[in-house]
């Protein structure tokens, strides 16, 4: 949702978005991908510029409000197409119950049917079991839901804080910004799989909100697209801060020329960053739980 005009700054929450809160089946599954559509493929068998995810993060939020970062997994081999084990891992997590899962924007919903339309061509032995788990996800017809967080931002969600931006990286601010809450439970320090006593609520020394993806440890790959603020810069470094920065990370090590340390330490990099997205997700969630209206 986006205001023009004449608007004041508090924030909006429309009532259809509490209506379908309540619809909701727990425990909700908060997942981000990140992968790569090379020009010139990495591995045996792949085309050009087909979707090869490579990461996956999973939050997850049960009825009573708790959350877990449930599961991590990145590929951190050279020369072997990752998707197949991608899907055999993410089945693991979330074929244990039928809560919800919800992702930002469609691109998860793009990679699993990628996988998919290469199961097809495969020989693996699995690809049965794996094309009717990606089916649980990816089909209109399907009784559990993957939904699209962004799309309930845009249709039921407005901060003038999000500065006119349904990115998940301004509306994170955005819901710090507008949470006093949210403020208090990320002063402390959190505790995930990768981003460890991590303290994720910060202000400058202007008293500003720190956006928490300046936070990350820099890794020093990817190229800058001006249209898409790929980098965010600190006098430390470029940080991971969006999907093409991620992707090309990762692509720098399938080359042979990057030593084991370095390796270690871009892939620790990816993981908080992953980490930090689905994580992202949990908290305009838990903002919206906090401004819920309470049943009678």
């Amino acid at each position: 949702m986006k205001m023009t005009g004449r608007h004041d700054r508090r924030e909006v929450l429309l009532r259809g978005l509490y209506e379908k809160m309540e619809r909701w089946t727990y425990p909700l599954h908060f997942i981000d991908f990140e992968g790569i559509r090379p020009a010139i493929p990495f591995h045996k068998g792949c085309r050009p510029y087909m979707m090869i995810p490579f990461q996956f993060s999973v939050h997850s939020m049960d009825p009573s409000g708790q959350v877990h970062h449930t599961a991590e997994w990145i590929d951190r081999r050279k020369a072997s197409y990752p998707g197949f084990d991608f899907i055999r891992n993410l089945k693991k997590v979330l074929e244990k119950d039928s809560g919800d899962v919800f992702m930002y924007s469609h691109f998860e919903k793009t990679a699993l049917d990628a996988v998919k339309d290469h199961l097809a061509e495969s020989t693996e032995p699995d690809k049965n079991e794996l094309t009717a788990w990606i089916g649980t996800l990816t089909s209109d017809h399907s009784e559990r839901r993957l939904i699209d967080l962004q799309r309930l931002v845009v249709q039921h969600y407005y901060s003038v804080h999000m500065g006119g931006s349904n990115s998940i990286k301004h509306v994170l601010p955005a819901v710090l910004q507008e949470s006093e809450a949210l403020q208090t439970l990320y002063s402390k320090p959190y505790s995930g799989l990768s981003l460890k006593n991590q303290i994720l609520f910060q202000r400058d020394e202007h008293g500003e909100i720190i956006n928490p993806y300046k936070l990350l440890e820099p890794v020093g790959y990817g190229i800058p697209d001006e249209t898409e603020d790929i980098y965010l810069e600190t006098d430390s470094g470029m940080h991971i801060s969006e999907g093409g920065s991620a992707m090309m990370a990762w692509a720098r090590m399938q080359f042979n020329d990057v030593s084991e340390a370095e390796r270690a330490r871009v892939f620790d990099a990816l993981l908080r960053y992953c980490e930090l997205d689905t994580l992202a997700m949990v908290m305009i969630v838990q903002h919206w739980k906090s401004r819920q209206p309470q049943s009678d």
